[in-house]
């Protein structure tokens, strides 16, 4: 079953996205997920937790959440521990007008996240604006990654003739690669 969720939306809800949050609850739970809360500093941030195993922390893009990760961690739950975080200023997670929200301090936040979770090493799992956070992260703190996942990152610039330059383009080449 394919799920939409808008994330950014505001206001109350109508009888059809009563039905699709109603849906979307029970894609959660057969995930093996429940919904949480932690207060980070001042910042409360929810957060979709389930199973045991190492950690892989999923980390949405601009605008969205952490149901958006809800499809890719039903295949995780089985074998590690899945935690997928609304970022703060993000759906559920608290925004506190006067703090910043800016890329370095969202990876610093990050950490305060992943300590206050309890999180000493882990995979971390991205997309998009997150992927921007996570390279900042990563850069700061990677004695806690196990590995890193940049699915679809933002703030990444593709360079063709870069990339292209290290193909090998002969089987001499290849051999020496």
């Amino acid at each position: 079953m394919l799920f939409s969720v808008g994330c950014a939306s505001v206001g109350e809800k109508s009888k059809v996205e009563s039905v699709q949050l109603s849906e979307l609850e029970k894609e959660i739970k057969s995930a093996g997920l429940s919904e949480k809360s932690i207060k980070v500093g001042k910042h409360t941030i929810y957060y979709h937790e389930g199973a045991k195993g190492e950690t892989i922390l999923l980390l949405h893009g601009f605008g969205g959440c952490k149901e958006h990760w809800v499809g890719f961690a039903k295949f995780f739950t089985s074998n590690y521990h899945v935690v997928a975080i609304d970022l703060s200023g993000h759906r559920k997670s608290s925004r506190i007008e006067t703090k910043s929200y800016s890329i370095a301090t969202q990876a610093d936040r990050l950490d305060k996240i992943a300590n206050a979770l309890s999180l000493k090493k882990f995979h971390l799992a991205v997309n998009s604006m997150g992927g921007t956070i996570a390279g900042k992260y990563a850069a700061i703190f990677s004695d806690k990654l196990l590995s890193l996942n940049l699915i679809d990152t933002g703030g990444i610039h593709f360079n063709p003739e870069t990339i292209y330059s290290i193909i090998p383009k002969s089987p001499e080449e290849f051999n020496n690669f």
